[in-house]
């Protein structure tokens, strides 16, 4: 069978239609949330969620909302912590929902430095998740996000 000029223009037009619905930029999504954390800005991880987005991390209680999400984030980020790395595994978009599912590692305790009363040189946890986002306008943001580590206790650096 051969494709006519007619069954190309409604390819091309379906393959906008879907890159117009979906965030082509997946991996900026997900490098723009590692790159707030990392820096441990609360508030611009924060404003990376819907207004009643609901933040579900692991072995700490569920958040709903920026301003819980917000308080959430700065009792996380008191801890000594590391980088957070994120990579998307698979995504689905339906409309003005994207869902990513993926792996993450987060550092914990202080890499490079001391260990001193358990904190410090630096365990690394690895886990799983799936993000939810909604469109907002020509936004992006995160509207359910639950992570879990792959074993049943977060690693803890080592004891000196």
């Amino acid at each position: 069978m051969r494709a006519t000029p007619l069954m190309l223009l409604a390819l091309v037009a379906l393959q906008g239609t879907i890159a117009a619905q979906g965030p082509p930029e997946g991996a900026k999504l997900a490098a723009a949330y590692a790159q707030a954390f990392n820096a441990q800005d609360v508030a611009k991880v924060a404003s990376l969620y819907v207004e009643d987005g609901v933040w579900m991390p692991p072995d700490r209680p569920m958040a709903k909302g920026r301003p819980a999400i917000e308080a959430g984030l700065k009792e996380l980020m008191a801890q000594p912590l590391g980088r957070l790395d994120i990579a998307i595994l698979d995504s689905d978009v339906q409309g003005s929902r994207a869902t990513f599912v993926g792996t993450f590692s987060l550092t914990l305790g202080n890499p490079g430095g001391l260990t001193m009363m358990g904190v410090g040189g630096g365990a690394v946890a690895h886990g799983k998740y799936i993000v939810v986002y909604r469109r907002v306008g020509a936004e992006w943001l995160i509207a359910f996000n639950i992570a879990n580590y792959d074993s049943p206790q977060p690693p803890r650096p080592p004891a000196r």
